[in-house]
């Protein structure tokens, strides 16, 4: 793509140049000019010699060149420009505009204000799956590779774009995957403390998406935290030691009468010390645990497998069927798609794994359906022995196979050219060219 910088003092703009003689006729161009999309720079149209040129306004922000040029981006960052590309992918299904047209160039997406702009031109296409694959390779490179949580999730989502049959659906949700998990588990505080090992990147390894562990030091405050613990627990016994000595030397271990020791009440003393030194000791235990844990969970993880996982694990609580069967990624001549029959509406569904859900819920389904008869688990696709089958999930308003329902709860087999329907949402199963 032809394109220019300009800044002045009083105007800074990008201006791209369209050679379609059209620019003023373009739907984009009257879509974008009368409505206020906040995902985008101010467009201004003009035609300056019989050529028009496209003038975004780009105001006192900059380029990510620019800012990350002089600093390293941090894992908010990071998910602050991934959230905001996939709210600008929700804007153009909004007004219609075509998702490949969108420049995801770094030196023409714009940070300001804490707000995060982009271009669109007509003229200009490209798949978005190989710009946001190019732009994770840049990313690669300014990533702050002291932040592990950052470098987990930039590599993770280069090897989920990186294949060719990744759909934008499932990038954002493994994405959501990737943000819950690490709200939910994991407290910044310990992440904080955590730097067991640090993700070194090798030239070489940047296009295949590998990341390679380099084993550093123990961090000294984890050392401090364990040694801390195990001086408590020392200094418990101790203590316990010492009270119980002087409960004996002034006789208040002793009976009624006081010319003997009272079994009772030093039994319950020892119960009560040993209860405070069990506490103190498991608090010790978990805390080393739960460290170990989640620097195994820092590790770059399968996604898929991973995302599965945690959905089966929700499934399991929403209906009463097993769900035991392990899960496998799929080669390439096992891969199929959902074609949505009202294609205006619905997005194709990539069948990318086994067990594969189907269901309106973000957070539990691997296809998601935006349609309120939709339950939020509708059903699965499976694999048995070699075939396929479709299998109802309990579900409300019913899952059918050429127009025959199947029973709540029951599976039936599936095979390449059948219809699925889903409440009253239609899909017919080819194979993934």
């Amino acid at each position: 793509m032809e394109a220019q910088i300009i800044r002045t003092m009083d105007d800074n703009y990008v201006i791209i140049p369209d050679e379609s003689n059209d620019i003023l006729n373009h739907f984009s161009t009257k879509m974008i000019q009368n409505n206020e999309l906040d995902c985008l720079l101010k467009l201004d149209v003009r035609i300056i010699n019989g050529v028009g040129y496209y003038y975004y306004d780009i105001g006192n922000r900059e380029a990510l060149t620019e800012r990350y040029d002089r600093k390293k981006m941090t894992y908010e960052e990071l998910i602050h420009l991934f959230s905001e590309i996939q709210a600008l992918l929700m804007k153009a299904r909004e007004y219609l505009l075509g998702a490949d047209h969108f420049i995801l160039d770094p030196r023409y997406i714009f940070e300001g204000e804490n707000k995060i702009s982009f271009i669109y031109v007509e003229a200009v296409s490209k798949e978005l799956r190989i710009q946001m694959r190019e732009l994770l390779i840049y990313l690669m490179e300014k990533v702050d590779y002291c932040n592990k949580k950052a470098v987990t999730l930039t590599y993770e989502l280069f090897q989920i774009v990186n294949q060719d049959t990744c759909t934008l659906e499932y990038f954002f949700h493994s994405l959501s995957k990737e943000i819950n998990r690490n709200i939910d588990d994991i407290e910044p505080a310990i992440i904080a403390d955590m730097d067991e090992s640090k993700v070194v990147v090798e030239p070489n390894m940047v296009q295949a998406g590998k990341v390679k562990e380099q084993p550093l030091e123990k961090n000294k405050k984890t050392q401090s935290v364990g040694a801390l613990s195990i001086m408590m627990v020392i200094i418990s016994l101790l203590l316990s030691g010492a009270v119980i000595y002087t409960l004996y030397y002034y006789g208040l271990l002793n009976n009624k009468i006081g010319d003997k020791l009272d079994y009772t009440k030093l039994a319950i003393v020892l119960a009560v010390f040993i209860l405070i030194n069990y506490l103190v000791i498991q608090k010790s235990l978990m805390k080393k645990s739960n460290k170990e844990e989640i620097i195994a969970q820092s590790t770059v993880p399968n996604t898929c497998n991973r995302v599965v996982k945690e959905k089966e694990e929700h499934t399991t609580a929403l209906v009463e069927t097993s769900h035991s069967e392990p899960t496998t990624v799929l080669e390439e001549e096992g891969k199929y798609l959902l074609q949505a029959v009202e294609k205006e509406s619905y997005n194709d569904l990539f069948v990318y794994c086994y067990p594969y859900t189907l269901g309106k819920s973000a957070k539990m389904a691997d296809g998601i359906i935006n349609n309120s008869n939709v339950s939020r688990i509708h059903a699965k696709i499976e694999r048995i022995e070699g075939d396929m089958m479709l299998c109802d999930m309990n579900s409300t308003n019913g899952t059918y196979i050429n127009n025959q329902r199947i029973p709540k709860g029951t599976k039936a087999k599936l095979k390449v050219g059948d219809e699925i329907r889903l409440a009253d949402v239609e899909y017919l199963l080819v194979r993934s060219s």
